[in-house]
């Protein structure tokens, strides 16, 4: 996993965040918190990914 590569799935992840936050605006509650706990998967999946890559 490059940097690029990191960098593009942290702007997927702001992207389900920015969609839950507007589902939460509308009332959609329900489809905010499905959203919710995919970006909570990603970041976990993300986050075991980089540590190679950022020498953590």
């Amino acid at each position: 996993m490059t940097k690029t590569n990191i960098a593009q799935q942290i702007v997927e992840i702001q992207t389900l965040l920015e969609i839950a936050k507007d589902n939460v605006l509308e009332d959609r509650n329900d489809d905010a918190l499905k959203l919710l706990h995919r970006a909570s998967r990603e970041i976990k999946s993300v986050a075991w990914k980089v540590a190679p890559v950022l020498g953590e």
